[in-house]
Formats: C-alpha cells, structure tokens, sequence
C-alpha cells in the first residue's frame, strides 16, 4: 500500500503529534526522554539514560535513532525511531504533515520511573476488571447497532441492558492477554455509542475476527463494523483496532508477528 493511499484514509496528524508520539513510544520502552533528537539514517544511536537513573553518562544500553523520510506528496513526512530499550530493538514510524514554521519544538516535562509504575499498576487492575466484564458476558446473543449496520457477529459477546442489546468487542494484546473492551451501544441520535472500560490501556490492542495464519493474507481495519463488513466481502481474516492513533504501530507489530505473510502490504484495509 502506497503512503499516499494511507494518509487519504486517515486522521492527518501534525508534525508535533508524530514527534509527541515518538517521545511517548520511547518513554514506554524506558528511555528518559523529554526532546526528540531526528538523524540522519547514518548517524550514531543517541544514548539515553533508563527512566528513574540518577543524572550522569548514561550508563546502560538504552538508545535510539529517529530519522525523517519525505513521502511522495510533498506535502507529508514519515519519522521512524529505532529503539533499544528495556525489551530489546522496536522500531516506530508515524506519518503526518511536514514542519512548519509554526511548529515549535515539542518538549515534554521528564516522565519519573514512579509515573510509569503507577500507569501500569493502573492498566493491570482495568484488565482484571475487564476480563471479569468479559468472562460475565453473554456468549449468545444479538446486537442492535449491529443488526443497524447488516454485520455479523465474530468472536464477540453480549449485553442486554438499560441501553438495548449491546455488543461487546475484546481488545487484546498481540499475545493475546484481554486488557480492555469496546461496547457497541444502539445508535441513538447524536449521542456517542462507543464505550471503553475505565482507565484500561488502549494502545495496540486487536481484535481477531477470524484466525489468522502466518503466510497467508488478511487484512487490518480501523473499528468492528469495518472490519467486519472488509471480512464479509472478502473472505478474508481480519483484525480490528480501534483508533487511528495506533494504526501504524498497531501494523508494524502485526507484520513482526506474522513475518511469513509476503503479500501482507497488498491486503492491509485502511478504515
């Protein structure tokens, strides 16, 4: 799939979303970053401290590189950042609009080793609590937003509650462990019928319609009703996410999972 293809069928972040992105990226790998340091592709890795070591040289092996790519359109750049942290090498890549003049250099105050705890103590008390909501879930059942749309149901679970007959959208991580859940309330009007469980984590999670094998194509799309009716159409699996935001990195860790799949550019679905 061409960028140019990608950037027409998503949200266009500015330039200070990708650099506030990546210094984000590389705080969760454990890196002490506050500023994002852009290369060139033959420059030296920049050397970090961890999140909560004492000022000095950087004494460890936490380092990253994040290098400007200019796209066909002249009008975007993609950033890409190598990194090195607490997990070993993943790599990132946004693309958006490129710098303007009113851009500013996008700097952030430095995250604390007991911030980064306090978010994962967090997140792993919301999963607890969604995989309850879940496990409590009807495994039969209908959905009226669903029914609304003309999809079918593909390894969801159900409510029926004040709001309708609501569906109930598992978000995992690559792995597989639950984490949080999208309910898919009737649509009535104006008002918002798409609900995540409180305070859980959000980034990179996916919802499997199908199986999907290694070597074989399928596709990604952004919210369930797409992927579902992209699957409906096609025949082939695909993997729902749930926000544009992580839509990238969401398809990076997808191709590191399945690395066998060949054709996997040709058959991801942009939503």
């Amino acid at each position: 799939c061409k960028n140019q293809t990608r950037m027409a069928t998503m949200a266009i972040k500015t330039y200070n979303e990708q650099v506030l992105e990546h210094i984000n990226f590389l705080r969760a790998a454990g890196l002490d970053v506050d500023e994002l340091q852009i290369v060139s592709a033959v420059a030296s890795f920049v050397r970090c401290r961890e999140i909560g070591e004492k000022a000095g040289r950087p004494a460890g092996e936490l380092a990253y590189k994040t290098m400007q790519n200019q796209m066909q359109n002249d009008r975007y750049v993609g950033l890409k950042t190598i990194c090195r942290g607490r997990n070993g090498r993943v790599d990132f890549e946004t693309y958006g609009l490129k710098p303007s003049g009113e851009d500013t250099p996008v700097i952030l105050q430095k995250a604390t080793e007991q911030q980064i705890k306090e978010d994962l103590k967090r997140y792993e008390a919301a999963a607890k609590k969604a995989y309850g909501f879940w496990e409590h879930s009807d495994r039969d059942g209908k959905s009226d937003y669903l029914d609304s749309k003309g999809v079918g149901s593909y390894g969801i679970r159900f409510r029926n509650n004040e709001y309708g007959r609501v569906a109930v959208v598992p978000m995992r991580d690559i792995d597989g462990k639950l984490h949080n859940y999208q309910l898919l309330n009737p649509k009535k009007g104006d008002e918002p019928n798409k609900f995540f469980a409180k305070d859980a984590r959000a980034d990179n999670l996916f919802h499997f319609l199908k199986p999907v094998i290694d070597g074989r194509s399928f596709g990604v799309a952004e919210s369930y009703v797409t992927a579902a009716t992209c699957l409906e159409l096609t025949g082939l699996p695909v993997v729902c996410i749930f926000s544009c935001i992580y839509f990238e990195s969401s398809c990076l860790i997808l191709r590191k999972h399945y690395p066998n799949n060949k054709q996997r550019c040709n058959h991801l679905v942009f939503g």
